[in-house]
């Protein structure tokens, strides 16, 4: 276990299996070989797992998240503010997963961005941008999951195309009107799945 503490750290954690957090400051995790727990903790942080099966969790910031090879999670919740996923895996075995927390799954607002998936936490200025979704399919991440509900990547582009027809709501207290709601909600139900 290594902590950075308060500034701007760069902590390697290399083989074996680790656990390093960034503490506050603009930090620099390297998780390297083996299963290691990354926490970025506030700041811009930038997580680099490396080989093996990591859990990536950014914090609240500006975050970059790169679960390299393996089977990665990627941890998000309300207040973590802007994070974006770097995830190239083309080992069709490894299974890499976003996992929201204290999030409902009706508030998460997927779209295109570019050649990227965005995902807008409604209410609030949170949001996760998966890099180059569009681009090449080993950019994708295998599924989204908020408790015991899972939602596989090739049901992404269902909600992405419903939700298309609507403004994102985006910024702190912004609100999904209820008849938005209601008209999503079937997509929803078909695409989660518990």
């Amino acid at each position: 276990t290594v902590s950075g503490g308060l500034g701007d750290d760069y902590v390697y954690g290399e083989a074996g299996n680790d656990t390093l957090t960034g503490g506050d400051g603009r930090d620099r995790l390297y998780g390297g070989a083996g299963t290691d727990s990354l926490s970025g903790e506030a700041g811009d942080d930038r997580l680099y797992g490396g080989d093996g099966n990591d859990t990536l969790r950014g914090g609240a910031g500006t975050d970059t998240l790169s679960g390299d090879a393996g089977s990665d999670t990627y941890l998000f919740e309300e207040g973590f503010g802007n994070d974006t996923i770097n995830n190239y895996d083309s080992v069709e075995t490894n299974a890499d997963v976003v996992r929201f927390e204290n999030v409902a799954i009706e508030d998460l607002w997927f779209s295109q961005y570019g050649n990227s998936l965005r995902v807008t936490v409604a209410g609030t200025d949170d949001q996760v941008t998966i890099n180059n979704w569009y681009s090449n399919s080993s950019y994708q991440l295998d599924r989204f999951e908020v408790g015991a509900s899972t939602l596989l990547n090739n049901q992404v582009d269902q909600l992405v195309t419903a939700m298309a027809a609507y403004d994102v709501p985006s910024g702190a207290g912004s609100v999904i009107p209820q008849n938005v709601r209601d008209e999503l909600q079937i997509v929803i139900s078909e695409t989660w799945q518990t």
